[in-house]
């Protein structure tokens, strides 16, 4: 590596850095000197790009008290829009979860997190179960 490159690898760990700590627009400042230094790679205007939409994702006006909803395919919305369809997205999968009669389905068929396999793991090997 060139002493160019050395350095844009640094301030780019930098500017990660800053930005973990919450200083953004030093932050900024170290992505887009490592970009200046190596113009010709194209890997660091990716990394400035990627800063400068998650600084504005954070100075974003928060909702509810969270900021962005839970969904990383939501967040190049602007947060409005993005509380919007997830609220939406989180009816339909409740709606998903009822029985006709409007009752909760104790057996959901739709996966929750931390169940991937949803409640019944038929193709996986069951814990022995207890002789009556």
């Amino acid at each position: 590596m060139s002493a160019a490159e050395e350095c844009a690898v640094f301030l780019t760990i930098r500017g990660q850095c800053l930005t973990s700590s919450g200083r953004l627009d030093e932050a900024l400042a170290a992505h887009g000197h490592a970009a200046r230094l190596v113009p010709d790679n194209r890997f660091y205007q990716i990394i400035l790009e990627l800063a400068r939409r998650d600084v504005a994702a954070r100075r974003a006006p928060k909702l509810p008290g969270i900021g962005m909803p839970p969904n990383p395919a939501l967040w190049d919305y602007p947060p409005d829009v993005a509380w919007a369809i997830w609220q939406q997205q989180q009816a339909h999968r409740q709606f998903q979860r009822q029985l006709p009669g409007g009752v909760p389905d104790p057996e959901s068929r739709v996966p929750s997190p931390g169940q991937p396999f949803g409640v019944r793991n038929l193709g996986l090997p069951q814990p022995p179960q207890p002789h009556k």
